[in-house]
């Protein structure tokens, strides 16, 4: 904490000059300073290898061969100046332990929805491709495929600004809104096709700020 206190006080020039302890960049926007993390990868495996020795990581079997399942939440959270993300992986006991939380980004503003588009663009890429492909690691001298299956957890309103949502006048309402609040209320499913053309899908490229 005495960097991230240090990093609050410290002007552009000396940010921009002054690395960061674990490998965490520096990046400005609209005047917002803030730290994202450039190797997601090796931060989770790190964190996989010490819970495994631990015994304290959770894990299931999976139908594929020489495959387990773990699930990983990515948390949101905003409070006296400073919005950050984390990330968790499922463990037996203390979830919220400096053993297994890990910062993704943190910057010191609100958690507007261009600013967690903005400080959250990198990680999420990241991520996105982690969980896309997984990776191996070795139990009890096997090799295995990780695969990963992601949430994300955080309060209403980082919620709201994370998946860019304006609102109930929203020009993409969600399928239950659509469901219970407009003409297909009074059907019994929605169908997949108009799925498609109705709901568009959100991205960093595709939402408003």
């Amino acid at each position: 904490m005495r960097y991230i206190n240090d990093l609050r006080n410290m002007t552009t020039s000396q940010l921009q000059t002054t690395p960061a302890t674990g490998a965490y960049k520096y990046k400005e926007f609209e005047d917002v300073r803030g730290l994202y993390a450039p190797d997601v990868k090796a931060i989770i495996m790190e964190r996989i290898n010490d819970l495994l020795r631990s015994g304290q990581l959770v894990y299931e079997r999976v139908e594929k061969p020489n495959s387990i399942a773990i699930r990983i939440g990515i948390n949101g959270d905003s409070d006296q100046g400073s919005t950050k993300f984390n990330f968790q992986l499922e463990v037996k006991e203390n979830n919220h332990s400096v053993n297994n939380l890990s910062i993704l980004t943190i910057w010191f503003g609100q958690d507007k929805t261009n600013l967690i588009h903005h400080f959250m663009k990198n990680p999420m890429q990241q991520l996105d491709s982690i969980i896309e492909n997984g990776w191996h690691v070795v139990i009890n001298g096997s090799k295995t495929k990780v695969i990963f299956q992601p949430f994300i957890v955080a309060d209403y309103m980082v919620l709201y600004s994370f998946f860019g949502l304006k609102g109930a006048a929203s020009s993409y309402n969600c399928i239950q809104c659509e469901r219970w609040a407009s003409g297909a209320k009074n059907r019994l499913n929605v169908l997949s096709y108009e799925i498609t053309d109705k709901f568009q899908l959100r991205d960093v490229n595709t939402v408003d700020p």
